[in-house]
């Protein structure tokens, strides 16, 4: 027997939530975000105005608190994340000032606190770290992200995303992608405070 609590409502013109995600804090308390794309028009997947939003949980999911909104400063797939030292992150791409179809040519990290103020991090600039392809712009997009316990017995904080060649007008995509295409997993750094563990055995 399983339970369903809902946690964020989708309305019509104001929120449109889908692809979620979750993690767990030392403390034990649950952080969940979902995409949420519900201000933009016309239709999902298209314009590049949406929106930051998370929510905790202290009780083990039973109840939660929306802890993170910020208006349109994101674009296309995000997910959460918590680094090693126990601070959280949202993974997705910003908001730029260039032609449509390039909104994805930069990764970001956005951490935040109690305040819900912003803190964003480039970790990717595809045009930067591999140059102009034939379509003039990279999709670097669909980060998730979570802590390892790897080979060498220590926890690794690793997030994996995509890299593409973007899609074209008329097919689902290109007939000779890139060479940078492909899926990658990096390791994400914290360079201050100590490793919190987020398991309890």
């Amino acid at each position: 027997m399983a339970s369903f609590i809902p946690i964020a409502y989708s309305e019509a013109g104001s929120h449109n939530y889908y692809e979620p995600s979750l993690v767990r804090e030392g403390n034990g308390a649950l952080l969940f975000a979902a995409r949420d794309d519900g201000q933009q028009l016309p239709g999902i997947g298209t314009a590049r105005e949406q929106d930051l939003n998370a929510w905790r949980s202290t009780n083990g999911g039973m109840t939660w608190k929306h802890v993170l909104h910020v208006d349109k400063v994101r674009s296309g797939p995000m997910s959460i994340g918590i680094s090693l030292n126990g601070i959280p992150f949202i993974a997705g791409n910003p908001i730029i000032n260039e032609p449509s179809g390039s909104e994805r040519d930069l990764m970001y990290l956005w951490t935040f606190d109690a305040n819900s103020t912003l803190y964003p991090l480039c970790v990717r600039d595809a045009l930067a770290d591999f140059g102009a392809n034939s379509y003039g712009s990279w999709n670097v997009d669909h980060p998730n992200s979570t802590i390892l316990r790897l080979y060498d017995g220590n926890p690794h904080c690793v997030m994996a995303y995509r890299v593409r060649d973007p899609h074209v007008s008329g097919s689902a995509g290109v007939l000779n992608p890139s060479p940078q295409s492909g899926s990658y997993i990096e390791e994400l750094i914290s360079m201050y405070g100590t490793p919190i563990p987020i398991w309890e055995f």
